[in-house]
């Protein structure tokens, strides 16, 4: 966080280099950056920092959003881990936390996934119906496949396992 001196001196600069920006007797209604540069260096000067603060927001913006991002997606993660752990434990099964772990996970992948392609679905055509409606029914039509898909998997990897137990080989 800024001092307050910091703030103070931040604005001043930004003040001085309006009132230096804004004395200029020289141009007379020419456009573009040639232009300002030779004509009105003050101005470009200002065109110059407002240019760079733009720039440094944005990716300020997109580093705050990609760390907000990925600390929510630590804690769904570990809720859904802990959520399985417990529910294994309450049954005193470790097949059956598995298997809870991963139908939440293909729940989740698949209704982002209908998310993600309803978006991409509306911006190549244009949807007459509401979007509130749509996006509910591909999210809940995502979740069904990632549930169907997931059932699948487990039953792949339970095939997988019987395969390879030690007995076997």
């Amino acid at each position: 966080m800024m001092s307050k001196k910091w703030r103070l001196l931040v604005l001043l600069i930004l003040c001085a280099a309006f009132v230096y920006a804004q004395d200029s007797t020289i141009y007379r209604g020419k456009a573009g950056v040639e232009d300002v540069r030779e004509e009105d260096p003050g101005l470009f000067i200002v065109m110059i920092i407002v240019f760079v603060g733009l720039i440094t927001s944005i990716i300020l913006g997109l580093i705050t959003l990609t760390c907000l991002f990925f600390g929510l997606m630590a804690l769904v993660t570990g809720g859904i881990l802990s959520f399985s752990v417990i529910v294994g434990v309450y049954r005193g099964s470790l097949l059956t936390g598995v298997r809870t772990f991963i139908f939440i996970i293909a729940m989740l992948l698949g209704g982002a996934a209908g998310t993600a392609g309803y978006i991409l679905f509306s911006f190549i055509r244009q949807s007459h119906f509401q979007f509130q409606y749509m996006l509910f029914l591909s999210t809940l039509g995502g979740m069904a496949g990632g549930l169907s898909g997931g059932w699948f998997a487990l039953k792949m990897l339970k095939r997988i396992y019987e395969r390879l137990k030690p007995g076997r080989l």
